[in-house]
């Protein structure tokens, strides 16, 4: 039977433990078909989708928390973009605006952060049906700005909506797994280069039994109580487990998030049902 290891991943707030089988060398146990019955293409993008955005969301909440923003950011008709290019080059332009006044200010427009995602819709109705208009799905770092401030750098629209990020209060994924979703462009994400990375510990040579991990997978499934204790500063939200045909072994994914503090208890249950039911919608 094959031995298991622990892997425990800090995104930020977020906090998840992994448990995988590996090898008596300690390496990795393959858990895809063998050469002679490879995936199929579809497959294989479902696959690298799934870790995509998985990556996605320990990327958000490395870098981003309740005092950032979260920001939806629209086109008015009149000013819709023909082509993704330029809408590129006009969220470019956003972006530089913002460090141009973070600099203005004071402040320090390195350590400005941001992530987003293009999306686009088509008209159905109106004088506009069938011309497509893009939008965009940020996360950006506070740096001392307003809403309003942000709002008046962009020049193209008055209908997005500029919020602080709440993981409290949709939990920590739903927000980056929303952006994901209907992304146009050969990137599911787009960030700038200073963002920090999770913190990713992996004990070398501890072992646990097989049995051990798949006695977790059934009897500690929804057991908040069981990981609370084990980690305490932080709130259980989920246990993702798969069994593998092919290897005939448990993977078992705990997903927590930090403890809420007086200010924002209320939100841990509404935090928790939204972190299950994204990862119902993630499997279909």
């Amino acid at each position: 039977m094959a031995r298991m290891k622990k892997r425990v991943i800090r995104s930020g707030g977020m906090l998840e433990v992994n448990y995988y089988p590996v090898t008596v060398t300690g390496e990795k146990i393959p858990n895809e078909q063998p050469k002679h019955k490879p995936r199929s293409k579809k497959q294989i993008e479902e696959a690298n989708r799934r870790q995509a955005v998985k990556k996605f969301v320990r990327i958000i909440n490395t870098n981003f928390g309740p005092e950032d923003y979260f920001i939806t950011l629209t086109y008015n008709e009149d000013f819709a973009p023909l082509t993704l290019e330029q809408a590129e080059k006009d969220i470019t332009n956003f972006f530089n605006r913002v460090k141009y006044h973070i600099k203005k200010n004071g402040g320090n427009p390195k350590k400005f952060k941001y992530a987003y995602t293009p999306q686009v819709v088509t008209y159905k109705t109106g004088i506009y049906a069938g011309l497509q208009n893009y939008h965009f799905h940020i996360f950006m770092s506070n740096a001392g700005m307003s809403a309003e401030e942000i709002k008046s750098l962009w020049k193209f629209g008055t209908k997005g909506s500029i919020e602080h990020y709440d993981p409290y209060r949709f939990g920590p994924e739903a927000a980056a797994k929303y952006m994901s979703r209907n992304f146009v462009g050969k990137k599911m994400y787009r960030c700038s280069r200073n963002m920090d990375k999770p913190i990713i510990e992996e004990e070398k040579n501890a072992c646990i039994s097989a049995s051990k991990v798949e006695e977790l997978g059934r009897n500690r499934c929804d057991d908040a109580h069981y990981w609370e204790k084990k980690y305490p500063s932080y709130s259980f939200m989920r246990m993702d487990k798969v069994y593998n045909e092919i290897n005939g072994c448990w993977y078992l994914n705990v997903v927590m998030y930090k403890k809420p503090t007086k200010n924002n208890s209320s939100y841990y249950e509404k935090s928790r049902r939204a972190s299950l039911e994204y990862a119902h919608i993630n499997k279909k």
